[in-house]
């Protein structure tokens, strides 16, 4: 496809930051990322990549410098075992990347694990903070996450109110210094996973039969009312390899009872239809969102769901939308950033157009199509 001159990153993401951030005017996206500060006790750090956070699956990671170069902690990495380690005078903890577990110095286990984002080892923000007696917080207006201990003087309201002239001058700052676009023809694109949500119709057949072709298996994302209505096809896709997860049908939930009830919903019809159910789910409007307190996320945790959030929504569903204008602005979403990214896509007519080409420039590109399998097996009886 002769490509045209890519549309700008901003305008690519703007649908997914009107739904993830619709309550906080001042949040914004630069270079594919959402740009979140960070305070360490009193201290406003610089926005960069050693400093500022990632909002992965839900939880908040933060690169490890922030704790060992402006809280105190010590640490070591065991690049041959890929063991990193942060203590102090009372605790150690021990993040083993190769195998995805997390233990302390009296090999007591942790569901927290650490991820490599970029370059660099980000940890679990909150996890990490409490382990060693730091406290965390996060203002989704700035929106920044502050750690601090017993000695921090100011409140968080404090802190705010004092860097409030800061904020806006930093992320000014950021945004004027974009590194050059990536070239497509050279640049490798972001490891990604592959996602599709909303209603199932004659195009899932298209797409099913193009991810068979290049052998990608992907995240469908079904309500109740669509299982039932598309039966055939959901059994389609479970026997072809891909994975189901559960979504609501509408707008934001009133409450953590209708969304849970939602999502039970979906996996009583999945249960009628394939004798399985699943624990994934993605919150409508994303899990920044202001809607969603503590109260969700502990009402969703103790029902066993757990939660991805999309950071590439395709604009398939446009009615202005073309295949040429969809590739090149996939293409460039993903080769601007390094992140791990979540791809969503809808059975729509040009998804189905150009989701061949997409899966052809990923693998010339040598960039890889990753596997939700492991996170969210579907539970059988």
């Amino acid at each position: 496809m002769k490509r045209k001159k890519l549309r700008k990153l901003i305008s690519c993401l703007l649908i997914l930051a009107v739904f993830a951030m619709a309550g906080s005017a001042d949040a914004a996206i630069v270079n594919g990322q959402w740009v979140i500060f960070t305070i360490a006790n009193d201290e406003l750090l610089p926005l960069n990549y050693n400093t500022m956070p990632y909002m992965y699956n839900s939880a908040m990671y933060v690169p490890y410098s922030v704790f060992t170069d402006y809280l105190g902690l010590r640490s070591v990495y065991n690049a041959k075992e890929e063991i990193l380690i942060l203590g102090n005078s009372e605790r150690t903890l021990f993040y083993d990347m190769k195998n995805e577990t997390t233990y302390d110095d009296r090999e007591y286990g942790y569901s927290r694990k650490a991820l490599v984002y970029n370059g660099f080892i980000y940890v679990p923000a909150r996890f990490t903070a409490e382990f060693f007696g730091f406290t965390y917080s996060y203002d989704y207006e700035v929106p920044v996450v502050r750690l601090y201990d017993a000695a921090a003087a100011s409140s968080d309201e404090s802190v705010k109110a004092r860097f409030e002239k800061e904020f806006e001058s930093r992320l000014a700052d950021y945004q004027n210094a974009l590194p050059e676009k990536p070239d497509p023809e050279t640049a490798t694109p972001a490891p990604v996973y592959l996602m599709f949500a909303g209603d199932l119709n004659e195009h899932t057949y298209t797409i099913l039969n193009t991810l068979a072709e290049y052998g990608v298996r992907a995240m469908f994302f079904l309500n109740a009312q669509t299982i039932l209505e598309n039966e055939d096809l959901v059994r389609r896709i479970y026997v072809d390899g891909h994975m189901i997860g559960v979504s609501s049908r509408g707008g934001l939930p009133e409450s953590p009872e209708t969304l849970t009830a939602a999502y039970d919903e979906a996996n009583t019809a999945l249960f009628r239809v394939l004798r399985c159910v699943s624990r994934t789910c993605y919150l409508p409007g994303g899990s920044l969102h202001e809607t969603y307190d503590a109260d969700y996320f502990r009402a969703l945790a103790d029902a066993g769901y757990r939660c991805w959030d999309f950071t590439i929504i395709a604009e398939d569903y446009l009615d202005s939308a073309g295949a040429e204008d969809l590739y090149d602005s996939l293409v460039e979403s993903l080769i601007t950033v390094e992140l791990v990214q979540t791809l969503v896509l809808h059975s729509t007519q040009v998804s189905a157009e150009t989701l061949p080409e997409l899966l052809d420039y990923i693998n010339s590109r040598e960039g890889s199509i990753l596997s939700a399998d492991e996170l969210t097996a579907p539970i059988t009886f």
